[in-house]
């Protein structure tokens, strides 16, 4: 399950083998995803896209721009946006 942690401006989800997430900051009405972290223990499971798609849904629906200083994000929104 993918949890939005809004105080600490990032989208998480947690697995006993560790803690995948996606951090943005935020300025005004733009939202930049600075990082993107899969521990080696979960990749392979589509987890960054699930982090990348959820982010991405939810500054849509509250009308944020969005932009990226991370290269997951950015090849993500390339082939989805």
């Amino acid at each position: 399950m993918i949890i939005h942690d809004e105080a600490h401006c990032r989208f998480l989800q947690e697995d006993p083998k560790g803690t995948a997430y996606m951090e943005y900051t935020c300025a005004g009405n733009i939202l930049t995803v600075t990082h993107t972290k899969v521990p080696d223990a979960l990749a392979g499971r589509g987890i960054a896209g699930k982090l990348a798609s959820a982010f991405y849904e939810w500054a849509s629906r509250h009308h944020y721009i969005v932009r990226s200083e991370c290269s997951y994000m950015s090849h993500w929104m390339e082939k989805n946006k």
